[in-house]
């Protein structure tokens, strides 16, 4: 829980998201003041690659093993 509440602000919106790898779960979240916050998850036994496009702006990102990532942009 502490990846929503810390970053997902109240008011905020959810806004459709879509991870490019099958395997990992994925939602976003644009915040009052702008900032986009997406949380990614990755409950398998291995690492997985994903990529995260925002605004026009991508990025390459592995998640381990049963890790969640939190990643915020402006």
């Amino acid at each position: 829980m502490g990846h929503f509440s810390k970053f997902i602000k109240p008011g905020a919106r959810r806004i459709s998201t879509q991870a490019s790898n099958t395997r990992l779960s994925a939602t976003a979240f644009e915040n009052i003041n702008g900032e986009t916050v997406a949380v990614l998850m990755n409950e398998n036994d291995s690492k997985e690659e994903v990529s995260l496009s925002v605004d026009g702006k991508s990025m390459m990102l592995v998640l381990p093993e049963h890790s969640i990532a939190t990643i915020i942009t402006d």
